[in-house]
Order: structure tokens, then sequence, then C-alpha cells
């Protein structure tokens, strides 16, 4: 009797392996290497000063206007209540939404 594969399993089970590449750098100490981490992955932690600062060097970026934070950063978030704020200082950002 031939062994049957069930395609939809094998496809679901090479997807929990695919992992993403590329150049990463620390918010912290500013450490930078080539990075691999599972697909999905927002946080990596350095090699060079081991937090969990690390991000992937190339996001997707729209449009020709770029925000940095006063410490250099150009990674950001957005709190619950509309403010937007540095992800490696904590400082809030003034003039994003006006």
């Amino acid at each position: 009797m031939a062994n049957i594969v069930d395609l939809a399993a094998a496809r679901s089970e090479r997807r929990e392996h695919d992992h993403m590449t590329g150049s990463a750098r620390c918010l912290g100490c500013q450490h930078q290497w080539e990075a691999v981490a599972p697909i999905g992955t927002t946080e990596l932690e350095c090699p060079a000063c081991g937090l969990k600062k690390g991000r992937f060097a190339n996001p997707v970026v729209r449009g020709d206007v770029t925000w940095t934070c006063a410490c250099s950063n150009d990674l950001f978030r957005i709190s619950g209540q509309a403010q937007v704020y540095c992800a490696n200082c904590g400082a809030i950002q003034e003039g994003w939404f006006k």
C-alpha cells in the first residue's frame, strides 16, 4: 500500500521552521551583526551586551520622511493613549499627528 502524505500538514510543519535573516542593530549598545530568527520575531538578543534590544536594521519604510529620536533611534511604539514613544529610551515624541 502507498504511503499517503498529508500536504497541508507537511506545509504547516515546514512553516514552523521558516526563518528570516538580515542586518541587525542593538538599540542599547549600537552593536551590528547578521541575525537569523524565526519569522515574526520582533526582539533579538544582542550578542554583545545581552539585552533584548536587537532589531532588524532594514524595516519597511513608507514615504520619504523618517523620524529619529534624540538618542538616534528610529524605531517607535504607539501607546494606548495615542502617544508615540521611542522604543529605546522611552521619550515621548511630539509633532507626529499635527
